[in-house]
């Protein structure tokens, strides 16, 4: 059952709880729920953003002139479900301080602070999970306990000893024709067991990938790691991601040499308008380019643009020289 919750945050925590909204583009009750998920994702997002709150960008600046100055109040209300409250007092509880001590803690850009919650909130979510599937088992087996379900019972097993038993009182009867009446029922249970053409193609539909797949592992870190940095949401288990990412990791590339090129290529191509939408998998892990963008990082090539620029009479920007050098 859901419930409003409110917190007195005081007028200059509120502008940060506003500006850090902003940043990961949600509202307040949104980001407080993504805090209290246990998704170690939503909470490394909500920790990177935190840690920048000291810094003003233009976007906030050109909201604070156009702000109406007159008093607000600074208290807000967020409605949370009783599951998230509950999570909510356990976090509190865990750091030792009270709801709005811990909001104030998260918005005051203090990246030891900030970090102290990503923990607790990321330990506070594995524990609900194993709690939850302890209760899922728990439930599973009373049930089986009241329904006299044996663990190993299949449907195939059940109907095969029903019609056994029916069978076996046949034969008791004298009934000559005990053999043929059971032989259809091993006839049908070959044709249970064995999967038709039909659902053969649609596995193969379903399946994107092969379940025995030696990278996939090393493929959902990559992908985790940058979505994480662009803000964006790959998928790892497409056809491109695949294929990009296996073909390198088939030559012996590991997981931090993929984290660099995306450290080196976010730190020149994420303020460019032209160049972010080069942020994907099959551009930065191109073979022909893989060289080249895990050994440069943003300073070389911001001296190597500069560089070009002064003998250059051309018109073009120095922003633009500083990715001439990696074409796509």
């Amino acid at each position: 059952m859901a419930g409003m919750i409110s917190f007195r945050l005081g007028s200059e925590y509120l502008e940060r709880l506003d500006a850090l909204t902003l940043r990961l583009g949600v509202n307040r009750a949104q980001l407080i729920r993504n805090l209290l998920s246990g998704d170690s994702i939503l909470i490394d997002m909500i920790t990177l953003k935190a840690k920048t709150l000291n810094q003003v960008t233009l976007d906030e600046a050109i909201a604070h002139s156009n702000k109406n100055f007159e008093s607000q109040p600074d208290l807000i209300t967020v409605r949370l479900d009783s599951q998230l409250v509950q999570r909510f007092d356990e976090l509190s509880k865990s750091l030792g301080i009270n709801r709005v001590q811990l909001l104030r803690n998260l918005l005051s850009g203090d990246s030891t602070l900030v970090d102290a919650i990503a923990m607790k909130s990321k330990v506070l979510g594995q524990c609900n999970e194993k709690s939850n599937a302890n209760k899922q088992a728990r439930a599973e087996e009373t049930a089986k306990s009241q329904f006299g379900v044996p663990p190993s019972s299949t449907p195939i097993e059940d109907a095969r000893n029903e019609h056994i038993s029916k069978q076996s009182n046949i034969v008791q009867g004298g009934d000559e024709n005990f053999q043929e009446e059971i032989k259809p029922l091993s006839v049908l249970q070959e044709v249970a067991e064995q999967p038709s053409a039909k659902s053969k193609r649609g596995r193969k539909k379903s399946e994107p990938y092969n379940k025995d797949d030696v990278h996939l592992d090393a493929r959902r870190l990559i992908i985790d790691y940058l979505n994480l940095k662009t803000n964006k949401n790959f998928k790892y288990t497409t056809k491109e991601s695949i294929a990009s990412l296996n073909r390198m990791l088939d030559e012996g590339r590991s997981v931090d040499d993929f984290k660099r090129i995306i450290d080196n290529m976010v730190a020149v191509w994420i303020d460019n308008p032209t160049m972010n939408v080069h942020l994907n998998p099959v551009t930065l892990f191109r073979p022909s380019h893989f060289e080249n963008y895990l050994y440069n990082n943003g300073a070389n090539l911001q001296a190597e643009g500069s560089k070009k620029t002064r003998g250059s009479n051309t018109s073009k920007s120095k922003t633009d020289d500083k990715y001439e050098k990696f074409y796509l």
